[in-house]
């Protein structure tokens, strides 16, 4: 197939592409005139064009001859709330409607969202895709608002929406913090007990999985890669990569209080002010960040798909570790 790829530059979005070039499929991804395309550029069967994701106008020649879109745009740093309804609402609703008027029949859409659309789970067990959708963040809130407006043409369009929950992996920046502070043999702990964690290049074989199968159109899914994990184990998991069969260094652990990452994060939205540069760690982040759990279930996407992450946490950190080590990121 032909597939159009957004966000396509990005940590998630260059995986997707690496997996369906992988799968024998040609990958166009869509760039911004600024994009940094470092890697994509050593990928065959791979295209670049340019166009605007805000005019849906520009994403209409895009989709001349394409199979399925894989729509991986989507943002989490802001510098006001009102960012996160422009960068994963907005671009959604125009894409939608660039896929309204460009008359392609049967063409396929995977929409990645994200667990933060339908709210933390409770500590009785994992979210399920038929549990009633309750967002605590505006970050959340924009995911859940731009699957509403991908489900509007489901009977159009053969829809897939796929709702990860935290990724890491090679090329990511947001864990990259925590690699840094392990290797200073400290560990901040937010307030969440327990979460659910995936491998980047797992979610790009999940995407695979959902552009071949036969699920029914508006499908959701959740994937993870099948166990709990807390910051702790985190942590451990990463300093015993770090020390690669030598003796372990001791990691202390700290358990940052939930009105510190508050205020840390309303000062991170008045330098956001100050600066004009977007912030990740905001108040809206606290609002996730404070819950307690964060847990989903791959059931049905295994079920349905046949789909199974096939990279533990100890494989994942171990392989990220090294993709920093490489690039001279750590």
């Amino acid at each position: 197939m032909k597939v159009l790829v957004t966000g396509a530059t990005g940590f998630l979005g260059s995986h997707i592409a690496e997996a369906l070039v992988g799968a024998g499929h040609h990958v166009r991804a869509l760039i911004r005139s600024s994009s940094d395309t470092t890697w994509l550029d050593t990928l065959s069967n791979t295209e670049c064009i340019q166009a605007d994701l805000h005019d849906h106008q520009s994403f209409i020649p895009a989709l001349k001859d394409v199979d399925a879109v894989v729509h991986a745009a989507g943002g989490g740093k802001v510098k006001r709330v009102k960012d996160f309804y422009y960068q994963n609402t907005h671009i959604t609703q125009e894409l939608v409607e660039a896929i309204r008027k460009s008359g392609q029949p049967n063409l396929k859409l995977i929409f990645i969202s994200s667990i933060a659309a339908s709210g933390p789970s409770r500590k009785s067990g994992p979210r399920s895709e038929t549990d009633i959708a309750r967002p605590v963040s505006h970050y959340g809130r924009s995911k859940l608002e731009a699957e509403s407006i991908c489900q509007s043409i489901a009977s159009n369009t053969h829809l897939t929406i796929l709702r990860p929950p935290a990724i890491y992996g090679p090329r990511d920046t947001k864990m990259l913090t925590v690699f840094k502070g392990v290797q200073k043999g400290l560990l901040l702990k937010p307030p969440g007990k327990q979460m659910s964690l995936l491998y980047g290049p797992d979610c790009a074989d999940a995407v695979v999985s959902c552009l071949e199968g036969n699920q029914p159109s508006g499908s959701v899914y959740f994937v993870d890669d099948g166990q709990s994990h807390t910051w702790r184990g985190l942590g451990q998991a990463v300093r015993d990569a770090m020390a690669h069969g030598k003796k372990r260094k001791r990691l202390l652990s700290v358990r940052v209080p939930s009105g510190l990452i508050y205020w840390g994060g309303a000062a991170n939205e008045l330098k956001s002010k100050l600066t004009g540069k977007p912030a990740l760690l905001t108040r809206d982040k606290w609002r996730d960040g404070k819950q307690g759990y964060w847990l989903c279930s791959s059931a049905r996407i295994e079920q349905e798909l046949g789909f199974r992450a096939k990279t533990t946490l100890t494989q994942g950190i171990a392989q990220t570790l090294g993709w920093y080590r490489n690039e001279g990121w750590l």
